[in-house]
């Protein structure tokens, strides 16, 4: 896939993500997060709860792990439209440090970064806390076994790049409370 392409994909996720933005806030207070990471592209995203002023804190906090920043960037706008609390990272092994300390009610993890897969990410994350959902999405087209072992593993869902809005919806639907009405 082109940089392009990928670029035009997140594009319409974020169209998406704004129409189901209710009250017509903007959705991207936190941009000067995503900001500092394009600046300083050495520093890694994390520990910032990053969420819409209209969210529920008690749905929980949901965490995206990506090393792409502007697939983070994407997924919080979403996240933050249906009013959940999102901390992004770019950075899995800081995610794992994250998780230490802190409850969480749902984990978005890349399959593919350079330093750990989110297999790995997946099977060390249930070792410090074995109950959160995990839903694991890839750019690959052909994940061959990976999708089987991340099912089995107990991944909630597997999504391939682009995935639709309503799909990822569905499957936080399973573990946390969305609106039906958003779709």
């Amino acid at each position: 896939m082109t940089e392009a392409t990928r670029r035009d994909q997140l594009t319409v996720l974020a169209r998406k993500a704004a129409v189901l933005n209710k009250n017509q806030q903007p959705l991207m207070a936190h941009e000067e997060v995503f900001q500092v990471a394009e600046v300083h592209p050495n520093k890694s995203i994390s520990y910032k709860i990053l969420s819409n002023p209209w969210s529920n804190p008690k749905k929980g906090i949901v965490c995206v792990v990506d090393d792409q920043v502007p697939n983070l960037k994407a997924l919080v706008c979403l996240l933050s439209a249906v009013g959940l609390q999102a901390v992004p990272f770019d950075n899995p092994r800081l995610f794992l440090e994250y998780v230490k300390d802190h409850s969480i009610s749902l984990a978005i993890i890349d399959l593919r970064m350079p330093d750990l897969t989110g297999l790995d990410v997946q099977r060390m994350l249930y070792d410090i806390c074995p109950e959160v959902p995990v839903i694991i999405i890839t750019g690959e087209q052909e994940p061959g076994i990976d999708r089987t072992i991340a099912l089995e593993q107990g991944a909630i869902a597997f999504l391939f790049k682009p995935f639709e809005v309503t799909a990822l919806l569905e499957a936080i639907r399973t573990v946390l409370p969305i609106p039906e009405e958003i779709q």
